[in-house]
């Protein structure tokens, strides 16, 4: 079975952000640029090796986690968020996901970015590359906890509980899209959807929630 024959079953894609849709330390701010601005805020800490000389701006996030006031992570969290949205204002877009998001919208699917990235960054790339009435839910960091993010199953269960997807929805692992090239689609399956597919009536229709 291939990737379209997966994705006519299922109503709901759940596609990740950095790599499947953009890269977003991939233009002006790279993300060592990202975690060096990190590591300022928590100067003066003993930092592990991986942390202190480590690329990844997440590393530094889940470390500021561990100071008891909590008053580092929320600047952590900040910091990272104004510089996500910078960085994605010259991120390039990953090859013809433009086309692989209208074509999943056509087909009358549900799709959902599900990203550790800020959803304001998220919602950024949306806007400026015309995209967001083609991705119409984010399941994104709203929060500067760090054990929310994945692999934690909480944006993944957010997208689902935004999506109105039913909670004995069955979930899945990759599906590689050969022709369009984006990373990975998540996807899940609606309990509901053979049953709608075998009368002829296609995908539900689901309106975005505010």
């Amino acid at each position: 079975m291939n990737a379209t024959d997966l994705l006519d079953q299922r109503d709901h894609v759940l596609l990740d952000f950095d790599g499947p849709v953009c890269s977003v330390f991939g233009g002006e701010i790279s993300n060592v640029r990202a975690a060096d601005c990190l590591r300022s805020i928590v100067k003066g800490a003993v930092l592990p090796a991986e942390i202190a000389n480590g690329p990844d701006p997440f590393a530094v996030l889940r470390f500021s986690a561990q100071f008891e006031n909590g008053a580092r992570l929320a600047d952590v969290a900040a910091e990272l968020e104004r510089l996500e949205r910078e960085a994605v204002r010259t991120a390039p877009p990953t090859v013809a996901i433009a086309r692989v998001l209208d074509y999943l919208a056509s087909a009358g699917h549900f799709v959902t970015i599900v990203s550790n990235n800020s959803a304001a960054a998220v919602a950024d790339f949306l806007s400026r590359h015309g995209l967001e009435r083609l991705a119409r839910g984010i399941a994104a960091r709203r929060s500067a906890d760090p054990s929310l993010l994945k692999p934690a199953p909480y944006l993944v269960e957010q997208a689902m509980a935004d999506a109105s997807v039913p909670r004995n929805a069955v979930c899945s692992s990759v599906i590689h899209w050969p022709i369009y090239r984006p990373r990975m689609l998540f996807r899940c399956r609606s309990s509901s959807t053979r049953t709608r597919r075998a009368s002829g009536r296609g995908p539900r229709s689901m309106a975005r929630k505010p």
